[in-house]
């Protein structure tokens, strides 16, 4: 019985002297995007994922252009908005000086061939491909 006591005693003593000497666990994340994170480590994450990204990013900016492929796309895109604006206008019976003409418009490597009777049709043919695209516009 003495040795149970004396052996408690010292498990006693042995858990008062090491919990003395222990301290709580703090975790703090060091990245700032969680909250608790210090703002300072943003810059230096940052930088250690970029070091570690293999990836390279292609920057389109630095592609040489022709200017006169460049003129050429510019004038095209803007003659087909003028006649989508054109055709629209006719469509909903905007007044309009000159009316959509019947006919066959050639723009770029397109060719445009427009019918209006009873609704305005525009049949637009890629002449490099050979495909075909039907619009059809009912008038309102």
């Amino acid at each position: 019985m003495r040795k149970l006591l004396k052996f408690f005693v010292y498990v006693w003593l042995l858990a008062s002297v090491s919990a003395s000497f222990a301290t709580e666990l703090v975790w703090a994340p060091i990245n700032p995007s969680f909250v608790g994170g210090h703002y300072l480590n943003a810059s230096w994450l940052m930088s250690s994922a970029q070091a570690q990204n293999s990836h390279v990013k292609s920057n389109p900016g630095y592609q040489q252009t022709n200017p006169m492929e460049d003129f050429q796309n510019n004038l095209n895109r803007q003659l087909f908005s003028r006649l989508a604006t054109k055709i629209l206008d006719e469509a909903f019976g905007e007044e309009t000086t000159v009316p959509l003409q019947t006919g066959q418009y050639i723009v770029g490597d397109y060719t445009l061939d427009v019918t209006t009777n009873g609704n305005i049709t525009v049949v637009i043919t890629d002449n490099i491909t050979g495909s075909q695209t039907v619009v059809k516009v009912p008038y309102y």
